[in-house]
């Protein structure tokens, strides 16, 4: 069980590295078209991106390889393991959500607009 906590927990932590990666990359599709996006509207498709990517891979995680691990290790009956993978999965998603949505919106607050410096 630990060997598999382990696994699933470096899958996670690749999967979040993925979603920075694409969130970097339509940052610089912004920016190769010069149409520079505006405070809101940046924030809010970081916000989108970041959502979709971990809601479908926290469901492919505990929906999906989780279950058929626990199945093919413990002979744990399936029905019972990918009810509890697909509701972990869920409530794993809805929290990352609204913590991660929370943090992206505070730290893009800190961020200092284009602009907004002048010389004395």
């Amino acid at each position: 069980m630990i060997f598999l906590s382990c696994f699933y927990n470096f899958i996670i932590h690749y999967i979040f590295y993925f979603a920075i990666y694409i969130l970097h990359f339509v940052k610089n599709i912004f920016y190769k078209t010069k149409k520079k996006p505006g405070f809101p509207d940046f924030i809010f498709l970081f916000m989108i991106v970041f959502n979709v990517v971990q809601i479908v891979s926290n469901l492919v995680i505990w929906g999906l390889i989780a279950p058929v691990g626990d199945v093919l290790i413990y002979k744990e009956s399936a029905n019972k393991v990918f009810l509890q993978g697909v509701v972990a999965g869920s409530f794993n998603a809805l929290t990352v959500a609204v913590a991660g949505s929370l943090l992206l919106i505070a730290y893009a607050r800190t961020q200092t607009k284009d602009g907004s410096l002048t010389k004395d």
